[in-house]
């Protein structure tokens, strides 16, 4: 296990991506984050996040719900609400998705959570941040993040508008981001003992994401970019098989000649577009030049001669489907392999970074309030009053959870 924010407690009351993004790159880095969920569990648990969610199968759940402890509470009742105060009095950070009017509602916003624990960091996601003409609206990034940031229509080739963003396409950066923060409330936390609130914007983490372009659209940019017009060595190319490759060619004079020499093309194309911005200028007439050389040979060819005979930056345009068996993810460390109810093993993305001295990532996850005895008994709750709470529906545990609730496979059969 990784041990970096080991001694760090962190309460999640979050759904969707965005904000359990944040608390899995928590918990794999060290932390103790004890999820909080309905009875009946987080609803992304089984809302089609795959679209073929099979046999209770919860790889996509865990890919950021992972390295959690699951506690199952009905917080819509007061003794509820009142457990998951309880809870926030003993703990260093709060994430919750709950928009600044439903929060204060509860007494779940920082003003009011700032009385019971001073040190408190109470960390959320909005749409369009705290302040505003846009503050009160709700938002999802396929529309907050990807299409007012500029990436739906802007991304994409010319041509072949809009970008059809995935699910969690924005979530999952703007719950990273929100991580990043989180650590630096709670290091200013350690060294003064003051919480903080705190609060990643999904456009404001668009615009982070696409800052370069932002900033050189103010000085004529323009997008979306047609593949006909971008920088000849610096774009993807169909090999002759149909399948693509990207070359990242930015040293014009090293990389176009290794190109011209490996394709046996004409050698005065090499005076003709001896730099960077000759070769600019002249791309409505090289980018076809260059495209027909790659649809010679179909990819691995070019992979090979690309590898072994040239300096040329390059890479193959994978699938996703392609990266379950991607040997370089594997060895790298980028997976860790999770098995499913169905027998089926998936690799779940780690968390983007690596530390050599602190440890390695190691992935867990279980039912719906798997953790709820654990965790109360720890707040001083006896397993009486634990029973108790359970036969009154005010908790549940892991050995009430049916996973087959979100059996697809199952659910589609009973429809027909």
């Amino acid at each position: 296990m990784i041990d970096l924010l080991k001694g760090m407690k962190v309460v999640e009351m979050a759904n969707f991506v965005a904000g359990p993004t944040a608390g899995r790159v928590l918990g794999e880095w060290g932390a103790e984050v004890i999820k909080v969920e309905p009875l009946t569990g987080d609803g992304s648990r089984g809302c089609g996040l795959a679209r073929n969610i099979l046999n209770g199968d919860t790889a996509a759940y865990e890919a950021f719900n992972a390295c959690k402890k699951s506690v199952a509470i009905d917080t819509r009742k007061p003794e509820g609400l009142a457990l998951l105060k309880e809870m926030l009095k003993q703990s260093d950070v709060f994430i919750t998705h709950l928009r600044d009017n439903a929060a204060k509602k509860l007494g779940l916003d920082y003003d009011s959570l700032k009385e019971l624990n001073p040190g408190l960091i109470c960390a959320s996601t909005s749409g369009y941040g705290l302040t505003g003409p846009m503050a009160a609206r709700g938002g999802f990034d396929a529309v907050s993040y990807a299409a007012r940031c500029g990436f739906t229509v802007d991304t994409a080739a010319k041509g072949s508008l809009p970008l059809l963003t995935y699910f969690g396409y924005g979530d999952i950066p703007t719950g990273t981001y929100l991580a990043m923060a989180i650590m630096a409330a709670y290091i200013r936390k350690l060294r003064t003992g003051e919480g903080d609130q705190v609060v990643s914007a999904l456009m404001h983490c668009g615009m982070w994401t696409a800052n370069i372009p932002i900033v050189t659209a103010a000085y004529g940019d323009k997008y979306p970019a047609s593949l006909e017009t971008a920088f000849p060595m610096n774009r993807p190319y169909q090999c002759k098989d149909g399948e693509w490759i990207a070359v990242c060619g930015l040293t014009w004079e090293k990389n176009f000649a290794d190109l011209v020499r490996v394709a046996n093309l004409p050698q005065e194309y090499l005076e003709k577009w001896p730099d960077y911005m000759s070769a600019m200028r002249g791309a409505k007439e090289l980018c076809p030049i260059i495209a027909e050389v790659f649809m010679r040979e179909d990819r691995a060819y070019w992979e090979k001669v690309l590898d072994e005979e040239t300096d040329i930056p390059f890479d193959i345009c994978q699938h996703f489907s392609d990266l379950q068996n991607d040997r370089q993810a594997w060895e790298a460390g980028f997976f860790c392999e999770s098995e499913q109810r169905s027998g089926k093993k998936v690799g779940i993305v780690t968390a983007p970074a690596q530390f050599r001295n602190a440890g390695k990532a190691e992935l867990f996850s279980g039912y719906v309030g798997a953790e709820s005895r654990e965790v109360l008994k720890s707040l001083g709750y006896t397993d009486e009053q634990i029973d108790e709470m359970r036969a009154n529906k005010l908790i549940a545990e892991g050995d009430q959870w049916n996973p087959d609730m979100y059996n697809m496979l199952k659910y589609m059969s009973a429809k027909k």
